[in-house]
């Protein structure tokens, strides 16, 4: 299997049993459910993702399934046309992209 479905299918995995019970429930904290996204599901879905030379599809796919769980949060899912952009959410919801937090990791490595 594919490194990256590898790190799709954990990553999912990771956010797909708290979705609904903690990421989409507003009795928790903004703050905790995004401490428990980035620590829980982020780091799974990212574990050594710096060191990887990948192409677009490749980091599509991780986008998807790391916007899920923004998405989530900020309360915009994407169930309809007209919703949100990603760059709207990750902007109302403070959180970086995909590439920045991949960069951010390199900085970190090297």
């Amino acid at each position: 299997m594919v490194a990256w479905k590898i790190l799709q299918a954990v990553g999912s995995g990771a956010y797909a049993p708290l979705a609904h019970s903690i990421f989409g429930n507003v009795l928790f904290s903004g703050s905790l459910r995004t401490c428990l996204l980035k620590s829980l599901v982020h780091n799974a879905l990212l574990f050594n993702a710096h060191v990887r030379v990948m192409h677009r599809r490749e980091l599509c796919v991780l986008n998807g399934v790391y916007m899920r769980g923004v998405r989530k949060i900020a309360g915009l899912v994407r169930y309809t046309s007209g919703s949100a952009t990603d760059l709207e959410v990750r902007v109302l919801a403070y959180f970086p992209s995909v590439d920045c937090v991949r960069f951010r990791q390199r900085l970190n490595y090297l």
